[in-house]
């Protein structure tokens, strides 16, 4: 899926990619988890993020607060 992801989900999960991969490549750089885990902690999140279209700014702000920290705790979870 990729970059793909917000064509096929909706504008929220380019919102939650955005997010997620932020936090893997953050992890990656500073060494806590492989390359590989940057995609699997996206997959990860896109997954367990449930959310609707967008209506304002402050719902995209919820929904990348959201996504961070369902990334920060599947890689707490999953690395360490």
């Amino acid at each position: 899926e990729g970059v793909w992801v917000g064509v096929v989900r909706g504008g929220w999960a380019c919102a939650v990619l955005s997010a997620s991969n932020d936090v893997g490549v953050s992890a990656f750089l500073d060494g806590r988890i492989p390359f590989g885990g940057i995609m699997d902690t996206v997959e990860h999140t896109l997954d367990s993020c449930q959310s609707t279209e967008p209506q304002s700014l402050a719902e995209c702000h919820h929904i990348n607060a959201d996504a961070t920290r369902i990334a920060t705790a599947y890689m707490k979870q999953t690395y360490g």
